[in-house]
């Protein structure tokens, strides 16, 4: 992200450590494409790497009550977008809620699930704003996670612009929303983007740009938006389900480790 000079004395050790590990490992794990590629440029083999990214199974995310029990439980009374997640420098979420301030117009509310080191300034950033479309959430279980889902009417993936986020993320979130059977609103071009353009499932926008994303989902149907929703769930069972990464894993484990 940036934050750290590669000339410094933790940055040069922490990048020793690494290649160390590398060197000595018979399998690398990556979460991402962009990170295989990264260490094929630094002279790792190829035949050491494995991608196994995170994913989500719809049959996961059954909720434990009806959706009009649900909306009434967590008190959403309009159409509401749901980030649940970390808040903190890497999420960008200073982007969100000036979004939120852009299309206050439209009658959708935003709600922010979790907790983090940015948590207790955006909530202030939101009063002085005079945000009267956006909630904060305390953490709640991964369990309670889905019913909240159920509840929603979108997922929202917000990340800082950072130009690594564009290869090199696995977003579990994004893959819960999906799973969910949420359309889904993202502002991580490159990887991210594409899975979203691909399954399509929801919209893709550049990071600064969620305000646009928000209309579009306003202006869609109901219709439309839960066909969105359906078509995330088909491209995760057929592309990204957890069950099909955990073989991945067995697998790779089964090549490594000694038979007997």
């Amino acid at each position: 992200m940036g934050q750290m000079s590669a000339s410094s004395l933790v940055y040069r050790a922490l990048t020793a450590l690494e290649e160390l590990l590398y060197a000595h490992a018979d399998r690398i794990v990556v979460m991402a494409p962009g990170t295989e590629t990264d260490l094929v440029a630094r002279g790792v083999p190829r035949e050491k790497i494995v991608y196994i990214p995170n994913a989500a199974d719809p049959e996961d995310f059954v909720p434990t009550a009806s959706r009009q029990d649900l909306r009434a439980r967590y008190e959403f009374k309009r159409p509401t977008a749901v980030y649940a997640g970390a808040h903190g420098p890497a999420n960008g979420l200073d982007l969100l809620l000036k979004a939120a301030e852009e299309v206050a117009d439209l009658g959708i509310d935003v709600v922010l699930v979790g907790s983090g080191v940015m948590k207790r300034s955006l909530q202030s950033g939101a009063i002085e704003r005079n945000l009267e479309n956006v909630r904060f959430l305390d953490p709640v279980p991964k369990a309670e996670i889905v019913d909240i889902l159920h509840a929603a009417d979108l997922g929202l993936h917000v990340l800082a612009d950072v130009e690594l986020f564009r290869s090199a993320v696995s977003p579990n979130k994004l893959f819960d929303y999906m799973a969910a059977g949420l359309p889904v609103i993202t502002n991580s071009p490159g990887l991210v983007g594409d899975w979203v353009d691909r399954a399509g499932c929801g919209w893709s926008v550049e990071p600064d740009k969620l305000a646009d994303a928000f209309r579009c989902f306003a202006a869609e149907s109901e219709a439309g938006r839960a066909e969105r929703g359906r078509s995330g769930q088909v491209w995760l069972r057929r592309n990204q389900s957890r069950s099909a990464m955990a073989q991945r894993l067995s697998d790779m484990f089964s090549e490594v480790m000694p038979h007997g």
